[in-house]
């Protein structure tokens, strides 16, 4: 029965099951991962890959269970932001170990210059092959949101936690601070993401995807 799925986020599955129809002809790939046996995981994945916001690693799979970096990281949410400007923000170096030629510079740069939902470590680098963290993932995503550090609190990262259970960002999602995420994890934060409001009221998914009215 639907009860496997748990919690608040199955409560958060059929409005975006209704969104997911605006999508002409994505529902099918909901079946596409062969080595996802967490229901809400296998979800969320399907349907973020519908969406064109998080890919499978091939052959069928999503890994799951493998770490995301923070370079991947940066990706997943601009994108989930509607992100489609690539060769603007290729064009320049802000981090030092973040050149311009690499894959991941359009997505870090627009996170930090158009959207301004991360930034980078004082020593003037981001780090984009180490792991992302918990608090470093929920921050980016209440930041998609609007809110800011006036809004959430001074200590980092427990205000951004405790903001983000209290928006449902965490809902299905159980890891602490300084824990890595895996990608299937990350698909369920990803998802409650597009199903939240912002700061201002307006459906996150409305100002990422136009085409959801």
């Amino acid at each position: 029965g639907l009860h496997i799925f748990g919690g608040s986020f199955m409560k958060r599955i059929f409005s975006l099951l209704l969104l997911l129809a605006l999508f002409a002809g994505l529902i099918p790939a909901a079946a596409a991962f062969s080595d996802i046996t967490a229901p809400d995981e296998l979800f969320a994945a399907s349907a973020l890959q519908a969406m064109g916001i998080m890919e499978g690693v091939g052959g069928g799979r999503f890994a799951p269970d493998e770490f995301l970096t923070r370079g991947q990281f940066a990706k997943l949410a601009t994108l989930a932001k509607g992100f489609s400007e690539m060769k603007v923000y290729q064009s320049y170096t802000i981090f030092a170990d973040v050149r311009n030629t690499t894959w991941y510079a359009p997505y870090v740069n627009a996170a930090v210059r158009k959207y301004k939902i991360l930034q980078g470590y004082p020593d003037g680098t981001y780090r984009p092959d180490n792991k992302v963290t918990f608090g470093e993932a929920v921050t980016i995503l209440v930041n998609l949101l609007g809110y800011t550090v006036a809004d959430v609190g001074p200590f980092w990262p427990a205000d951004y936690i405790a903001k983000a259970d209290e928006l449902g960002l965490t809902d299905g999602v159980s890891l602490q601070a300084n824990d890595s995420i895996p990608r299937g994890k990350a698909a369920i934060l990803l998802c409650n993401l597009l199903l939240s409001d912002t700061k201002d009221g307006t459906p996150f998914i409305r100002t990422a995807f136009s085409s959801v009215k």
